[in-house]
């Protein structure tokens, strides 16, 4: 309580000081304390004294020093620049699988000999030949998959201000655990959510036209079986304000292939991914 009181006691009193002993008090008009000081300081003369509360900077130093820092801090206490992220991801997976099988089957009968042959519902095609208990056929299959998932996010920040976004949905995970304990093993049934969508964090600095941004962008799908595919990436660019910039992107291809001896199968798998942003000026 009486350190409160020597603050406002102070601060009725600094009118009068700052008139008896050269210091001044500077009001901001839109930056913090905290903002402005580390830039001021290398102006302030040998023996002079700089502190801020709340919203003011106490000075004290001859009237010419005080003149060049209240004209430095007049270029610098200005409305912060607003700025609009936007941050485009975009992930395209396709999958292929051929097979090529054959059967041959010995029997005795003899009859005459008569050719079937037909498509099943996935697509694959199957023709073979009967005479009596002997019968070959051959099967050629080809599936193709693809997924092709595109996310366009926006965020507003001011000039040298961090922000981060994220969007997706929380999906449900059983966990199946067994505890030992003296006597004997306890089995524990519990949820768990777990979080997958996409995102971005970001801090921009602008400098004319041109702007210094870190960014971490970040995106989640969850795959067929299961399992939560990732991508994630970190970096540091300089670009043009307005300009659609690529800042990263994958790209991955697979093949396997198993052999039998009347058979074959094989998939392909390949996958590419991108990352783009822009960043636009909000009009004051």
């Amino acid at each position: 309580m009486r350190a409160l009181y020597r603050v406002i006691v102070l601060m009725c009193l600094l009118p009068t000081l700052a008139l008896a002993s050269g210091m001044e008090v500077l009001t901001l008009q839109n930056r913090s304390v905290s903002g402005v000081l580390p830039v001021l300081r290398p102006l302030l003369e040998p023996g002079g004294v700089m502190t801020g509360i709340n919203d003011q900077i106490i000075l004290r130093a001859s009237s010419a020093n005080r003149a060049q820092i209240k004209a430095a801090l007049a270029k610098i206490d200005i409305p912060a620049r607003q700025l609009l992220i936007y941050v485009s991801q975009n992930h395209q997976q396709n999958n292929e699988q051929n097979e090529l099988s054959g059967h041959v089957n010995l029997g005795r009968n003899t009859m005459s000999p008569r050719r079937q042959s037909g498509t099943s519902p996935d697509g694959q095609v199957t023709t073979g030949i009967r005479n009596g208990d002997v019968n070959a056929g051959i099967r050629l299959g080809n599936t193709q998959r693809s997924t092709d998932q595109h996310t366009n996010q926006m965020l507003r920040v001011v000039d040298g201000g961090s922000a981060y976004i994220q969007t997706g949905v929380s999906i449900p995970i059983q966990m199946h655990q067994v505890y030992l304990s003296p006597g004997g093993a306890i089995i524990s049934d519990s949820r768990v959510y777990r979080d997958i969508g996409s995102g971005f964090y970001a801090k921009p600095h602008v400098n004319g036209q041109h702007v210094t941004l870190e960014i971490s962008p970040q995106q989640d799908k969850l795959s067929a079986n299961g399992a939560v595919e990732q991508q994630r990436l970190y970096t540091t660019i300089t670009t043009r304000l307005g300009e659609w910039t690529q800042i990263g992107g994958t790209d991955t291809q697979g093949d396997h292939q198993n052999r039998a001896l009347l058979g074959v199968t094989g998939s392909t798998s390949a996958a590419q991914g991108g990352v783009w942003m822009k960043i636009e000026e909000v009009p004051q």
